[in-house]
């Protein structure tokens, strides 16, 4: 019988759970300093929504961020030039 082993290193093109998780949180934090030394900063404002979004799936907050964003900046865009008030109105839930 062949003795099991834990694999030490993921295969080649995944990224284990947990490293996604702390690059995310990692990202989540850089934004945060952006804005704490900037607050005007739209892009890390746009950015973190994203990552919540998306990345760790906490709507509330992608939108909560999002709405501060326009508070600011009512024309703030995203990159393809849709506007970000139209971006929460599509991601409430119905």
């Amino acid at each position: 019988m062949k003795k099991l082993t834990s694999q030490t290193t993921a295969p080649e093109g995944y990224i284990k759970k947990e490293t996604m998780w702390l690059v995310m949180l990692v990202a989540l934090a850089s934004f945060k300093k952006a804005v704490s030394i900037n607050p005007d900063h739209p892009t890390a404002r746009f950015n973190s929504g994203i990552v919540l979004l998306y990345d760790m799936k906490d709507r509330d907050a992608a939108i909560q961020t999002w709405k501060e964003l326009v508070q600011l900046h009512p024309d703030a865009k995203a990159p393809n030039g849709q506007l970000v008030s139209e971006i929460i109105d599509e991601v409430k839930e119905p």
